[in-house]
């Protein structure tokens, strides 16, 4: 499926234990950033929606310009509200938009 990927979203990645009932992290997420980034396939994580997603989120922070060689600055300010959970669910798909379109773009 992601040979045909232009962008990538990741958000959540959490799974129920079916022993305990619990939350688990959604090992197979991690995976399929790798297999992204592998393939060039321009990433997105949704740091918002935590679990998994805040893991590759901060890791993607932490190296904006690997990840993002061609960044405009609109970008990095969206990029910067995406990890931020304070924000409502509204303000963060209007977020998610944005940076998507300006992903395009680079």
């Amino acid at each position: 499926m992601l040979d045909f990927a232009g962008i990538s979203i990741f958000m959540f990645g959490n799974k129920v234990d079916p022993t305990s009932s619990g939350i688990l992290q959604s090992g197979g997420m991690f995976e399929e950033f790798d297999i992204a980034c592998a393939k060039g396939i321009k990433i997105l994580p949704l740091g918002f929606t935590e679990h998994v997603a805040r893991q590759l989120y901060d890791k993607v922070k932490a190296s904006l310009s690997t990840y993002y060689p061609r960044a405009t600055p609109a970008f990095s300010q969206l990029f910067d509200e995406l990890g931020d959970g304070s924000r409502s669910l509204d303000d963060q798909m209007k977020t998610t938009l944005a940076a998507l379109a300006e992903l395009q773009k680079m």
